[in-house]
């Protein structure tokens, strides 16, 4: 998948977030593993029109609508802010996303976030990662 499809699915996303053709463009994206350059190309787009700073809190947004209607997807690009959010020393957004993982836990996200971790290079977003995704194995074992 090239450059510019990314780009058009990010404009496709952001113009309407519930767009099944984006959705299903994204969900391929990710599949080829182009995820991270969806993710970039959705933050190049929200810097056209914030500084990076707010860029990062404008894409948490567009993903918590992303999740109403396309769960696995708008959680799959919240995990992949977290990192950046992090690095963009918005730990209001961190923060934010880490409440959200945790009152959301679910098998499938336990099993995201695993596989997540396995390529993950920052030593503590790895770690947080795997606890995250053993709580969520937990409390749904437990149920």
């Amino acid at each position: 998948m090239a450059t510019v499809q990314l780009e058009a699915i990010a404009t496709a996303l952001r113009a309407n977030p519930t767009n099944e053709a984006a959705v299903a463009a994204a969900e391929t994206a990710i599949a080829q593993q182009r995820g991270d350059d969806l993710l970039q190309a959705i933050l190049k787009q929200e810097e056209e029109h914030a500084e990076h700073h707010a860029a990062v809190a404008n894409a948490m947004t567009l993903f918590e609508t992303i999740i109403e209607d396309s769960p696995r997807l708008g959680e799959y690009l919240m995990l992949r802010l977290y990192p950046i959010s992090l690095l963009a020393y918005r730990h209001d957004v961190a923060d934010a996303i880490g409440l959200w993982i945790t009152s959301r836990g679910s098998v499938e996200l336990a099993q995201m976030l695993q596989s997540m971790s396995f390529s993950e290079k920052n030593e503590r977003i790895r770690r947080e990662y795997l606890e995250w995704a053993r709580e969520m194995t937990k409390e749904a074992t437990s149920r």
